[in-house]
């Protein structure tokens, strides 16, 4: 993995509330009665359908499973253009036809790393989809977590207003 990546992934694992967590807390404030029509269940539910983090991370599991297809194959064959031995002086100067010295060259070559290389390589890129994927099954935790820790603590608003409205 790149650095770049590594601090990417270091700055993306810090906690963060997602949009919908922050909603919930919203509305409950402003609408208490949404929160005792919105179960926990429910929330969770809405979190995961909602949260962009997690579709940025089922879309990099897609792009790892996209490249990885790619990993094990031979490269591309190249197609090569040569001329030696042009002459650039008298009669026959930047012409190829002329003197009996003049090579021209055409060919294909194919570069053919040994098995190893290409099996270490499919390899490398199956274990970035598997480290992938635990990435975006932590991130659907942490919203989870997240989620349940914002509906939890609106319950508990809506149960002290309930209380105080009792109590006045």
């Amino acid at each position: 993995m790149k650095a770049d990546d590594q601090e990417f992934n270091m700055r993306s694992n810090k906690p963060r509330a997602p949009l919908c967590a922050v909603t919930l807390i919203a509305g409950v404030l402003l609408y208490p009665t949404f929160a005792a029509a919105l179960t926990l269940e429910q929330a969770l539910q809405l979190a995961e359908q909602t949260a962009p983090s997690l579709e940025a991370r089922a879309a990099d599991v897609q792009a790892a499973q996209s490249s990885a297809v790619f990993a094990g194959e031979l490269p591309d064959p190249k197609l090569t253009l040569g001329l030696q031995s042009v002459p650039i002086e008298g009669e026959s100067r930047w012409r190829a036809d002329r003197d009996a010295m003049t090579m021209q060259m055409i060919g294909v070559m194919q570069e053919v790393p040994n098995r190893a290389k290409r099996r270490a390589r499919t390899e490398a890129a199956q274990a970035g989809i598997e480290a992938r994927g635990v990435q975006q099954f932590a991130e659907l935790l942490n919203i989870r977590q997240q989620t349940a820790e914002a509906w939890l603590a609106a319950f508990a608003i809506e149960q002290k207003l309930t209380l105080l409205k009792a109590a006045v």
